[in-house]
């Protein structure tokens, strides 16, 4: 899922994990975002730098099962911030954009039934890690 993602929101997940690593491929960094999220000990260190109000919009979703309407959430947890740049700084400050951000959270488009949602989806190698047993949610 994260390879679907444009140049600009992974470059801009890429510095919001802060990864070290030098990669000057867009395939290099979603290969370095997707080692960092997929790891168990990485993934609770991302989970320290969230506050209570995006680790509740988190469960949330992993409730629902991994995806929800994107509608529904915004509803629920505020609307959403796209990267916008202000004199060469990007900010977000929703808990929905943060999320995205860091990569936990991807929205797109999903085809149910014979209509479009627009969809907020955990992507499933992230979300197997976040309901695994050993994972502790407390971080």
């Amino acid at each position: 899922m994260l390879k679907k993602l444009s140049g600009k929101w992974s470059n801009w997940i890429f510095n919001s994990l802060g990864i070290k690593k030098n990669a000057s491929t867009k395939n290099a960094k979603i290969h370095a975002i997707a080692c960092v999220l997929t790891n168990t000990k990485s993934l609770g260190r991302v989970m320290c730098m969230l506050t209570d109000e995006e680790r509740r919009v988190l469960y949330l979703v992993v409730a629902k099962g991994g995806r929800m309407r994107y509608g529904t959430l915004c509803k629920s947890a505020g609307d959403d911030d796209t990267p916008k740049t202000w004199h060469g700084s990007t900010t977000v400050v929703t808990p929905v954009g943060r999320l995205r951000s860091y990569g936990l959270l991807v929205v797109g488009r999903v085809r149910v039934s014979s209509r479009n949602y627009k969809m907020a989806v955990i992507p499933a190698d992230i979300l197997r890690c976040l309901v695994a047993p050993e994972f502790d949610k407390k971080d």
